[in-house]
């Protein structure tokens, strides 16, 4: 009786231990963008908001198929929350995961980002934290500072390898995104006294280890001739904050860091504080 018995125990411990995995585990993938057994066809993409425009949402998609950036029409589009409930486009924000439901014969443009023509239904999923527009929002505002190292800037070098909180493809969507923001930055600041702008500069994406290797610096490794680097280095990471560190580099004489800074969401929406703290 006591062996049928502890059996029993072990079966229903067993039973609540595999209750509690796929709990956690669905927990995961939920945190981690949508539910990723909601399968996939043909006319669904289901991806995570960047950018909300005029008439179009660009969206990031991570996959095994067509993964990175998307483009879709939203125009006559209809739209439902979370609750199933139709709302207006005004109403999407970056960060948003939501499944597009496309039109019969609807198309895929073959371009960089994709375009998608014909969705008939966007359904929000859950919102999530927009990383990328908070990056983007940090890069600018180191860029702007200390702006006497952007002089003669052709390349901007971004190495975000010890960024733990964003994929592969978030950070290749920061790269493409950065590029015609950097040429509004530039035009911004023409004729500011003692500046010299370089027009339509490119944006890489490259650890600073091999910014020798690339040729990108002068022979001795002491400066970047045409570029500067901004690396960016989370340091604690939780759900919804992190800390990082950050550094501007043009030369061995010409660099500022930033350390213990401090990031945070409050509905999706990404707040920081730069915290100044060396200059050579």
């Amino acid at each position: 009786m006591r062996v049928r018995k502890t059996g029993k125990i072990f079966v229903i411990l067993g039973s609540l231990l595999l209750l509690c995995i796929l709990f956690l585990s669905a927990s995961e993938q939920k945190r981690n963008g949508y539910f990723q057994g909601e399968e996939e066809d043909e006319n669904t993409i289901t991806g995570k908001i960047i950018e909300v425009r005029d008439t179009s949402i660009l969206l990031l998609h991570e996959g095994d198929v067509n993964e990175g950036l998307m483009e879709a029409e939203i125009k006559n589009v209809k739209i439902y929350s979370q609750n199933k409930q139709e709302i207006k486009a005004d109403t999407l924000k970056p960060g948003m995961y939501i499944r597009l439901s496309l039109q019969e014969g609807s198309t895929v443009m073959e371009c960089y980002p994709l375009l998608i023509s014909g969705a008939q239904e966007i359904h929000v999923l859950e919102q999530g934290n927009d990383y990328i527009g908070l990056y983007l929002d940090i890069i600018e505002e180191i860029y702007g500072r200390d702006s006497a190292l952007n002089d003669g800037m052709r390349v901007m070098a971004l190495d975000l390898t010890q960024v733990r909180n964003l994929s592969d493809s978030e950070k290749e969507a920061i790269r493409y995104l950065l590029e015609p923001l950097l040429e509004t930055w530039q035009k911004d600041s023409i004729g500011s006294p003692g500046t010299v702008k370089c027009p339509n500069p490119n944006v890489i994406l490259v650890a600073e280890e091999d910014l020798m290797e690339q040729g990108l610096l002068s022979e001795d490794g002491s400066y970047f001739p045409e570029g500067i680097l901004i690396k960016i280095r989370t340091v604690r990471n939780r759900k919804n904050s992190f800390t990082f560190s950050a550094k501007k580099w043009s030369s061995g004489l010409g660099a500022n860091g930033y350390d213990d800074c401090k990031a945070s969401f409050k509905e999706g929406a990404g707040t920081y504080k730069l915290n100044f703290t060396w200059i050579s």
